[in-house]
């Protein structure tokens, strides 16, 4: 039962043909030191083992099963389900420290955030929480981060299920365009596997959904007319882009996204979010050098040393 002191937390973990992950994240979910945790498993109709692996948990989970609808499709079923009065997230994919949940929502007692996400590590000076304008910029790492209110979902609306990735970014900027804040929780609280299966290796998908969601927010009332922002913040989704069609072996596209980049906005626009202020010219010496350029590891997005989350290039699950 939830108490005032104590609301009911309920982690959504939805999973797809990941058997070999699941039962870590399970079992991460079950060992926070923060009670109470409901943990809501939404299985998106894997063809694997998962279901037998997850038996022996389920006097200890909620088990749901449906036909195969995508990563956003699980998880609003997951948060639909969920009986708690908060929703914490986790990709099936990765785990969590064991006093993750406890130390957001002791940062929810204490600065009355709504939504709270983790960072490793946070630029010095910066705002303890997330704007509207600094989530066209911030790595989202929403899939494994985040904590929120459950009762948000009503006012901003599920995750967008025609989304197949940015669907975290998407759903950042909904929280924030009427002027909420994210909390920001730095820490070791989560960890994030890279592996071969990760959605994140499919550029063309990540840009054409990018470029969907700015065209989305530009178009409410709290960004339309925006110019500069919108400059701003297509620049730096083609830098993004860049980079996933470098890390995927197109040097080709991923030089034309980062000319494009400069293009419509060449300025530096400062060091934000871990990001150097000339992380452009830095990525162009890695295209034209390839490897023997030391300082940025093809195994990860921009920024996600500092994010701890990687950036928008999708869950981890496949539709």
């Amino acid at each position: 039962m939830s108490t005032e002191a104590h609301p009911q937390v309920s982690a959504v973990i939805p999973t797809y043909n990941y058997s070999r992950f699941v039962v870590e994240a399970v079992e991460s979910a079950l060992a926070q030191t923060y009670s109470p945790v409901e943990v809501v498993v939404v299985d998106d109709g894997s063809t694997d083992d998962t279901a037998e692996r997850l038996r022996p948990y389920r006097a200890r989970i909620r088990y749901l099963y449906q036909e195969n609808r995508g990563l956003s499709g699980a998880r609003n079923a997951g948060i639909r389900a969920a009986r708690g009065e908060y929703v914490a997230l986790l990709d099936s994919d990765d785990t969590w420290k064991p006093e993750k949940i406890a130390s957001q929502m002791s940062l929810v007692s204490a600065k009355g955030y709504q939504v709270v996400v983790c960072r490793t590590a946070w630029p010095k000076g910066a705002a303890e929480a997330l704007g509207f304008e600094d989530c066209f910029f911030s790595g989202p790492g929403f899939g494994s981060t985040a904590l929120m209110r459950k009762s948000l979902f009503n006012e901003v609306g599920e995750f967008d299920e025609t989304l197949r990735s940015v669907e975290d970014r998407d759903m950042m900027l909904r929280l924030t365009r009427d002027g909420r804040k994210i909390g920001v929780l730095v820490g070791d609280y989560v960890t994030i596997r890279h592996h071969p299966g990760n959605m994140s290796k499919n550029a063309a998908t990540m840009e054409r959904n990018f470029l969907r969601v700015l065209d989305k927010a530009f178009d409410w009332p709290q960004a339309r007319g925006r110019y500069l922002l919108k400059a701003k913040a297509c620049s730096n989704a083609c830098m993004d882009c860049s980079w996933v069609y470098f890390v995927q072996g197109d040097r080709g596209k991923a030089l034309t996204r980062l000319l494009k980049s400069f293009c419509l906005f060449p300025l530096p626009s400062g060091a934000s979010f871990g990001r150097t202020r000339f992380i452009r010219l830095k990525l162009l010496l890695r295209y034209l050098l390839g490897d023997r350029l030391p300082g940025v590891s093809r195994s990860g997005a921009i920024g996600a040393a500092s994010d701890g989350a990687g950036s928008d290039r999708g869950g981890s699950m496949r539709a």
